[in-house]
């Protein structure tokens, strides 16, 4: 019989399973802002592989869209009119957020799951079985409450602790799906963080590139 022991880790797969479970999580959590870009499309072409495709090329720099009940009402003219891609923004599910926090039982990480909706739009996973974060929820249910009776898992009200909690969640559910004990991951992933503004940076980044074009 073999030598018996932790399952081995890839820890780059661990870590890139972590950054899509926290982004997400921060989406829940916060929304997702988007994005409207003014475009010029070109003919239709024959690509090399034989469909029609056409390429666009930017009118005027890219305009961000906050997380806000406004943001919902675009002007009249970038609905109306032609060579407007709208990238609407997520609006969070703050309770939903909560009740994840808050949970102390299957079925209450259930019904975690069946408030996601729509939101599971925005999760990307390598792991086939867990690109429905809902299920993932569903299937991993008692390892979620394992992990937090963990004593790490952060339970304080201050200012940072939130956000911790996601990465905690985050790490969790990367090695839950990966057939990982929490604790294994949560190890394995000790230093490893996620700020909560990657994914608004990066667009914020791409619009003031945008900008020095026109």
């Amino acid at each position: 019989m073999g030598l018996r022991g932790p399952k081995p880790v890839d820890v780059k797969h661990l870590q890139a399973e972590a950054l899509q479970w926290a982004s997400f999580l921060y989406v829940v959590r916060d929304g997702a802002p988007g994005l409207i870009e003014h475009v010029k499309w070109s003919r239709l072409q024959l690509t090399g592989s034989g469909n029609l495709a056409r390429s666009g090329e930017l009118v005027e720099a890219p305009i961000l869209i906050p997380v806000s009940a406004a943001s919902q009402k675009l002007p009249k003219r970038m609905t109306a009119e032609k060579g407007w891609v709208v990238f609407r923004p997520v609006m969070p599910k703050p309770a939903i957020w909560e009740q994840l926090k808050k949970a102390r039982t299957v079925p209450q990480i259930k019904g975690v799951a069946r408030g996601i909706g729509r939101l599971q739009a925005c999760f990307v996973s390598s792991t086939p079985w867990a690109q429905n974060p809902a299920g993932a929820f569903r299937h991993c249910a008692e390892g979620i409450l394992a992990a937090k009776r963990l004593p790490n898992y952060p339970r304080t009200n201050r200012p940072r602790s939130d956000d911790k909690r996601v990465e905690f969640l985050a790490k969790t559910m990367a090695g839950l799906t990966l057939g990982l004990a929490p604790i294994t991951a949560l190890k394995r992933l000790s230093h490893w963080r996620w700020p909560k503004d990657a994914a608004e940076r990066s667009l914020k980044e791409y619009v003031e590139r945008s900008k020095g074009r026109f």
